[in-house]
């Protein structure tokens, strides 16, 4: 049961995770550092609800490209085990053409042996 994990680990792109990896870390640290703004004007309630509002439009836009980041990642990952599922099955056809072989071959070895002792 593990060979299937094991297989789609080996799949995984992971010079592109590792090199994606740093951006996303900072992306998601930037999102949870940013603090609401105080208010510093007389017009304390508005001024507040258009510095939050400010502050989610950013907070959107960041996590909207952290997610657009991920998935061009997954996609990126997605392909390549796609094509790993491609050449396994290449493989295994050919194993089965080996396996066929291997038997005929052995077929006839028997059967040249024992023409050569009857």
């Amino acid at each position: 049961m593990a060979l299937p994990w094991l297989t789609i680990a080996k799949a995984v792109p992971w010079s592109d995770v590792i090199e994606h990896a740093p951006s996303v870390v900072s992306a998601a640290r930037k999102l949870l550092q940013r603090k609401p703004v105080e208010p510093t004007s007389g017009n304390a309630p508005v001024a507040a609800e258009q510095a939050e509002a400010a502050l989610l439009r950013t907070q959107l836009a960041d996590t909207q490209q952290l997610l657009q980041d991920l998935a061009e990642q997954q996609a990126r990952t997605l392909a390549q085990v796609e094509e790993n599922r491609i050449q396994l099955d290449r493989m295994r056809k050919h194993l089965i053409a080996v396996a066929v072989v291997a038997a005929v071959s052995a077929v006839l070895a028997v059967g040249l042996v024992a023409r050569g002792l009857g």
